[in-house]
């Protein structure tokens, strides 16, 4: 259901800029499922990069939060560790 909305918002968004090519970047583009659905749906008119590049952020982020929480920018009084979660997946 996922893949079919991504596929979906993708092609109505390119056809309501009046696009004809897309391009699937980020940590999603290395999801195999979705660069067939996109290829199912586009044929060579989407365009995906390297899978070595393609990235996602929430390593930076989270450094970044870090910096900020250790150098007393941000608290979060209410957040509180649960060992109980289970792992996602």
């Amino acid at each position: 259901a996922v893949i079919e909305s991504l596929v979906r918002t993708t092609r109505e968004a390119a056809a309501g800029a009046g696009l004809t090519r897309v391009a699937l970047v980020g940590g999603v583009a290395c999801n195999g499922a979705l660069r067939d659905a996109m290829r199912e749906r586009f044929g060579k008119n989407v365009f995906f990069p390297s899978p070595s590049l393609c990235t996602d952020n929430a390593a930076m982020i989270a450094k970044a939060g870090l910096e900020h929480y250790r150098r007393g920018r941000v608290r979060f009084p209410s957040m509180q560790p649960s060992p109980a979660l289970k792992k996602a997946g």
